[in-house]
């Protein structure tokens, strides 16, 4: 008889704590458990571009206004550093820049001509990549190339002849 009282005494608490702990836990708000369960916010990746301007991941650079005090030949410069030997010959400068009205002239050192032995692929990229750096000043709506301040024309274009920045 004492076992099946202690069995019947053992139940009876294990029936109350039961019932006590479920009532305990239905009062409570619910609180998350696993990392999983929590719901944080998750900011957009960014990274710095070669301007330093921060920018999401996937937003397109050209997009990007430069910083305020980012002129017309740092942002030029700055892409002829990134892309030197690719798109532009090496040892290719920025002389000089001037913004007449909404066209921008592009003054480059003798080393730019070679760009016409890269490949008239080539000097095609390489125009949208000036493009893609002038298109972020909203005052610049076509530009021109210089070579030492006279006009140039390679084999594939005529650098001199403004063309469009959209």
């Amino acid at each position: 008889m004492r076992a099946s009282l202690g069995l019947t005494l053992a139940r009876t608490i294990l029936f109350c704590g039961t019932a006590l702990g479920g009532t305990y836990l239905y009062t409570q708000k619910p609180t998350p458990s696993t990392a999983t369960e929590k719901q944080e916010k998750v900011k957009p990746a960014k990274h710095v571009t070669a301007e330093g301007n921060q920018e999401e991941e996937g937003k397109d650079p050209s997009s990007i206004p430069p910083k305020p005090t980012t002129t017309i030949k740092e942002a030029v410069s700055q892409l002829l550093h990134k892309e030197e030997g690719a798109l532009f010959p090496k040892g290719t400068k920025v002389i000089g820049t001037s913004l007449k009205g909404e066209l921008a002239t592009l003054d480059f050192n003798e080393a730019f001509k070679a760009i016409e032995t890269l490949g008239e692929s080539t000097e095609s990229e390489a125009q949208k990549a000036l493009i893609g750096v002038l298109v972020r000043f909203p005052s610049v709506k076509t530009a021109r190339v210089l070579v030492e301040g006279k006009p140039y024309t390679s084999g594939a274009f005529d650098w001199s002849e403004p063309f469009t920045v959209q």
